[in-house]
C-alpha cells in the first residue's frame, strides 16, 4: 500500500485497518508500488501460470491424468509453502534441502536457472512498461478535468 500526499494521517490509518482485516499490509514508496503489485496482486496469476505449464509438461509424458497431476502439483506447492512459512525456511534453503548434489533435482534446477531469469526479466519489463503507459494515460485524463 502507498498513500499519496492527498491522504491525511487519519484516512491512511482507516484504509490500512480495512486492508489489515483481509491480510498483511506492507507500506511501500510510490516508486516501489508497481513491482509490489506484480509480486502480490498479479502474483497469483503468474504463479498459477507457472504451475499450469509445469502441469501441462508432465501431462505430455502420459503417465497421469490431469486431475492426478494437478493434485500432486498443488499438494507439493502447499508443502513447499508450509516449509517457507511455518518452518521459516528461505527459498534457497528449500532448494538445498531437496536437491542432492549431482542428483536429478539439481539437474532440473540448472535448466530452470538457464531459462527463468530471462522469462522474469521480460515479465517485469513488459508489465512495468504497461503500468507506466497506463499511469501516463490516466494522468492525461485527470488533467483534462
Amino acid at each position: 500500500m502507498a498513500h499519496n500526499f492527498r491522504v491525511d494521517e487519519e484516512d491512511a490509518r482507516f484504509v490500512e485497518e480495512i486492508f489489515k482485516a483481509m491480510g498483511e499490509v506492507k507500506m511501500v514508496e510510490k516508486n516501489q508500488f508497481n513491482v509490489g503489485t506484480n509480486l502480490t496482486s498479479s502474483g497469483p496469476a503468474f504463479l498459477s501460470a507457472i504451475l499450469l505449464k509445469f502441469t501441462e509438461s508432465a501431462l505430455k509424458e502420459g503417465y497421469f491424468t490431469r486431475e492426478e497431476v494437478e493434485e500432486m502439483v498443488t499438494q507439493t506447492m502447499y508443502g513447499t509453502l508450509k516449509l517457507l512459512q511455518e518452518e521459516n525456511m528461505s527459498l534457497e534453503e528449500v532448494m538445498d534441502l531437496v536437491a542432492t548434489p549431482g542428483g536429478i533435482t539439481e539437474e532440473g534446477l540448472k535448466v530452470l536457472d538457464q531459462g527463468l531469469p530471462r522469462v522474469f526479466q521480460d515479465l517485469f519489463r513488459v508489465t512495468l512498461d504497461k503500468y507506466e503507459k497506463t499511469e501516463t494515460k490516466l494522468n492525461r485524463e485527470f488533467i483534462k478535468y
